[in-house]
């Protein structure tokens, strides 16, 4: 853990492993998620897509060049949590 570093907000492993930088994607996109469903009432569906997509996915794509090299377990992690 102590060779990781952080570039832009985001946390480098340089093992490849990235299990950090995943649990934290999953902990930020969850939570999004969880407030995005709670507003789902007062949305329209095309207004709630827009929204899910500017607030979830957004938190998850910031961090493609860290999970690029991750194992598929941490990525399912990913998928199935949010």
């Amino acid at each position: 853990e102590e060779d990781c570093f952080r570039m832009l907000g985001v946390t480098f492993d340089p093992k490849l492993v990235m299990w950090k930088t995943c649990y934290g994607i999953v902990a930020i996109a969850a939570g999004r998620l969880k407030n995005c469903l709670k507003a789902a009432r007062f949305y329209f569906r095309e207004a709630l897509v827009l929204h899910y997509k500017s607030q979830v996915l957004s938190s998850m794509d910031y961090a493609t060049p860290a999970i690029y090299y991750a194992p598929e377990f941490f990525l399912l992690l990913i998928v199935v949590r949010t």
